[in-house]
């Protein structure tokens, strides 16, 4: 590894790490064969009971932290750091993977290790060193997700701004595992994580202010795209943002009573183009009849010249929940009864700003049973033609089934977004048994 700290130029080789003289970074040479001074250059090799050859170096705070393979080191030194006071001690022992390197986000130094569910998933880590304790805390962020992103991880980015980051892995080439995570205070109140999957292979990505920015290769070409992760980002033609993959803006242009749009990659009639601008009696937010595509070229239903258009492609957002079960009090936190039998009768969610969503229930034996939500509903004094109008409230529906024998998903395939606040469900629980 290369890399800057304390004001010198630093390079890892094999159990060494040499720093430039302070303030020179091209000078790796002592100025005197005598006196060993305080702004020399340093070469110091770590030592531990283990052949750890250094992989990565991070600077976290005024430390530098140093990985190997399957231990992690301090680069420790006093206020001023000198060939005399330098040395590197061992602070824990954790299994990474030396394809990806550690990044700091945060207050934390993120890591990832392939060491976890026999080589066949990753692990993310969130590791915090307390200089004044001299303590270091490791905790696994993907504790509750065990066999959730796949094996082979080789690189991991990531956005303090956004709270979030991001993880690719050769195990599952053709998607990014994403983590957004959420502290108050010293509580950490989110930790999610979710696959995004692409029609092609990521082959590289990085974090730019709060977008990410990745190297795509489709079958159509390579392709370097956008993803903006503001969660406030919108379009202010619409007062959202339009949900739709490898969108860009184009104008209009007329022929033969139609429109065409000029798109940057092959047409496809899967395709949405929204109206950006409305015209006439068409409203913004109006999503004409797609009649054609041929080459670059999309046609539309309907004359638009030089009316702006988001075009893309729909994709389908999926949320799961976890297995229901009843939750009593101990002690300070919430424990689940997973003993006996959980019979869910209904749910109840919550949502706000949503246009399109279902809700599928899949139970053991069953066909998937499909609740559709619309935004256009009659009797709704917010449901009005003409508009792309979101709407709040909530939703009932029935499970019937078993707990652990029954999944729920909520589902939004269309570029409408849906946001949900809240879920509730409610069910008969029988104890198989009592404790006595």
């Amino acid at each position: 590894d290369v890399f800057f700290h304390r004001n010198r130029l630093g390079f890892l080789a094999d159990e060494s790490v040499i720093l430039s003289r302070a303030g020179s970074f091209f000078d790796f040479f002592r100025a005197s064969a005598t006196t060993l001074l305080a702004d020399d250059p340093i070469d110091v090799s770590a030592t531990h009971i283990k052949i750890s050859m250094l992989e990565h170096a991070v600077p976290y705070q005024d430390n530098l932290l140093l990985f190997s393979a399957e231990t992690q080191f301090r680069l420790a030194g006093n206020e001023l750091l000198t060939p005399k006071t330098v040395s590197i001690r061992a602070i824990a022992e954790y299994s990474s993977a030396i394809r990806a390197k550690p990044i700091v986000v945060g207050g934390s130094v993120w890591f990832v290790s392939d060491f976890a569910v026999n080589g066949e998933s990753a692990a993310v880590f969130e590791l915090i060193y307390d200089k004044k304790l001299e303590s270091v805390n490791a905790a696994e962020s993907t504790a509750h997700v065990p066999s959730y992103i796949k094996a082979g991880a080789y690189k991991i980015l990531g956005s303090s701004d956004e709270s979030c980051l991001a993880v690719l892995t050769r195990g599952d080439p053709t998607a990014m595992y994403v983590h957004r995570f959420y502290w108050d205070g010293d509580r950490k109140v989110q930790s999610s994580w979710s696959r995004w999957s692409f029609g092609g292979t990521i082959l590289q990505a990085e974090f730019l202010n709060s977008d990410i920015y990745i190297v795509v290769a489709y079958a159509d070409g390579v392709f370097i795209e956008r993803i903006r992760m503001d969660t406030t980002a919108y379009d202010s033609a619409l007062g959202f943002m339009a949900n739709l993959d490898r969108r860009v803006q184009v104008n209009g242009v007329v022929s033969g009573g139609n429109t065409t749009l000029t798109l940057p990659y092959p047409a496809s009639t899967a395709a949405v183009a929204v109206l950006m601008q409305a015209q006439g009696e068409t409203p913004v937010g109006y999503t004409p009849r797609v009649l054609s595509a041929t080459g670059n070229v999309l046609t539309v239903q309907g004359a638009y010249s030089g009316r702006p258009f988001v075009v893309g492609f729909p994709y389908a957002h999926r949320y799961r929940f976890s297995q229901f079960f009843p939750r009593v009090q101990s002690g300070q936190s919430m424990v689940g009864r997973q003993e006996g039998r959980t019979q869910v009768q209904r749910m109840n969610v919550v949502f706000d700003q949503a246009g399109v969503f279902d809700i599928e229930v899949q139970a053991e034996g069953r066909p998937v049973a499909v609740t559709k939500y619309r935004r256009l509903r009659v009797g709704d004094p917010e449901s009005r033609l003409g508009t792309v109008g979101l709407t709040r409230g909530t939703i009932t529906d029935p499970i019937m089934y078993s707990s652990n024998r029954v999944t729920v998903d909520i589902v939004n395939d269309s570029w409408l977004p849906a946001s949900f606040v809240s879920a509730t469900w409610a069910g008969i629980w029988n104890a198989k048994g009592r404790n006595i």
